[in-house]
């Protein structure tokens, strides 16, 4: 079988005669067992992975460098509709996001090079 996105899986199953609360139900299970394995696989990584005070910068910039991949991924979904409030609403999260993780990592670095004084707020 082809793979199939969520939104066309819950069409077929709408299609042919699954109960709408039924498929809200199968639904919200997917993408709930989904964020579990997301979840439970960050875990793990981070226990492999412990950051440091030295490696805490690296990963807040990687953290914002895929923040940017996500922005453009929607840009890009937004550029095949018409302009779309959840579209704009979404990429203005990201980018609010975006520039809260880019504070931080200056911030960050600030404080180890001034030994704990205060920075922005």
């Amino acid at each position: 079988m082809a793979k199939e996105c969520l939104t066309d899986f819950t069409a077929r199953l709408r299609d042919n005669g699954v109960a709408n609360d039924l498929v809200e139900e199968i639904t919200t299970r997917i993408i709930s067992d989904k964020l579990q394995a997301v979840s439970d696989a960050a875990q793990t990584y981070h226990l492999n992975n412990p950051t440091t005070r030295s490696s805490f910068a690296d990963k807040l910039s990687a953290m914002t460098n895929r923040c940017y991949g996500v922005s453009t991924a929607v840009s890009g979904l937004r550029q095949g509709t018409h302009e779309d409030m959840i579209f704009n609403g979404v990429d203005q999260l990201l980018m609010d996001l975006i520039e809260s993780a880019e504070r931080l990592e200056r911030d960050y670095e600030a404080l180890l090079l001034s030994g704990n004084k205060k920075t922005s707020e």
